[in-house]
C-alpha cells in the first residue's frame, strides 16, 4: 500500500497511508489532503484529511451500501426489496 509522506527542509517529517480501511461502520476512506497547524508550544502539527469513498452496514434483514461521488451519495438498500436512494449536499460556497 503507498503513503503519502511530508517532508520539512529535505528531511522525512511524517507517513500517511493513502487508504485507511474499516473506519467504525466499516468506510473506505481516501486520503484528500494534509491540514497543518501549529500546538500552544508553536510546533507544527499535521492532520491528515481523509474523505468517504463508501460505506457498508449488514444489519438483521437488511444491507446498506452508501457510495460518495463529490458532494452526491448514493445508498443501496437491500430490504424486502431493492432501493436506491440520492441524496444530494446542498450547502453554500463561497467562491473568491
Amino acid at each position: 500500500m503507498k503513503a503519502f509522506n511530508v517532508y520539512i527542509n529535505r528531511d522525512p517529517y511524517q507517513s500517511f497511508k493513502r487508504f485507511v480501511w474499516r473506519l467504525e461502520d466499516d468506510f473506505i476512506l481516501k486520503l484528500g489532503g494534509m491540514q497543518f497547524k501549529l500546538d500552544k508550544d508553536h510546533k507544527l502539527g499535521i492532520n491528515p484529511v481523509y474523505y468517504p469513498l463508501f460505506s457498508w452496514k449488514s444489519k438483521p434483514g437488511s444491507k446498506e451500501l452508501t457510495v460518495y461521488l463529490r458532494d452526491v451519495s448514493y445508498i443501496f438498500l437491500w430490504s424486502n426489496g431493492f432501493y436506491i436512494f440520492k441524496s444530494t449536499d446542498r450547502c453554500l460556497r463561497e467562491d473568491e
